[in-house]
């Protein structure tokens, strides 16, 4: 009996050497995988404003020509002829509020508030309250091209921009004088000014101005005592100074 309990504490003794063995290998090795293995993979994104080839961008980007910008009297109904670009509401800006027109590319998260970053010249024009963008504040021919990069890239330029970005890219400043004068039915009528001049290497001076009113149409086809036309009139300026 005494020599049985003696093998019994014997093999208890051993096992719980063989524990500990286990346990401080274990040790050994988690401190070795710690001194061997190296720091991680760093990936740094780094923004440039140089301009670079297409087929280099980690996405892809469609490019509205200025050409484009001039067939529509609002730049988002210029827009909406990409497939990837779509408005919260189908009605242009020319006669909705600006609170419907939230900004939304492949189709993500369409509602009110945008989510797509809208970028001139790299400052974000979205409204900082509700998203939307105010298309008719951009006159036309200040713009020299419309970038279109849908997908995620909130890495880049932040949260805002979830369902990608649209970049609007002002014309360099040179001596120019451009006046169009446009009318049509529903009492329309329009005009967009665009003057320019360089003074030096180191000054220049433009200036952009677009103004619209239309009576509209009518929204029913028989309106009663409160209903009325889509009526609409808007108009925009703006001064830049390069030196």
């Amino acid at each position: 009996m005494g020599s049985g309990r003696l093998a019994l504490i014997g093999r208890r003794a051993l096992f719980a050497a063989g524990r500990v063995a286990l346990i401080a290998g274990l040790c050994a090795l988690s401190a070795h995988a710690q001194e061997t293995d190296g720091p991680g993979e760093t990936i740094v994104v780094t923004p440039t404003r140089a301009p670079g080839v297409a087929s280099d961008s980690p996405s892809p980007v469609d490019v509205v020509r200025r050409r484009e910008l001039q067939e529509h009297k609002s730049l988002d109904e210029t827009l909406r002829n990409d497939p990837s670009f779509e408005a919260f509401r189908r009605s242009s800006s020319l006669v909705a509020d600006p609170s419907s027109q939230g900004v939304n590319l492949r189709g993500i998260g369409p509602s009110g508030v945008s989510r797509a970053l809208v970028l001139q010249d790299g400052i974000p024009v979205n409204d900082g309250f509700g998203g939307w963008v105010y298309w008719g504040s951009l006159p036309r021919l200040s713009l020299q091209r419309v970038e279109i990069a849908p997908g995620g890239a909130s890495g880049l330029y932040g949260s805002a921009a979830l369902g990608g970005v649209v970049q609007l890219v002002s014309r360099p400043i040179e001596d120019r004088g451009e006046l169009e004068l446009s009318g049509g039915s529903f009492g329309t009528a329009d005009g967009a000014l665009s003057l320019g001049k360089r003074f030096s290497d180191l000054l220049a001076l433009a200036l952009d101005a677009e103004g619209l009113t239309t009576s509209g149409y009518p929204v029913i086809a028989a309106p009663g005592p409160i209903d009325h036309d889509a009526s609409s009139r808007r108009g925009n300026a703006q001064l830049r100074l390069e030196s």
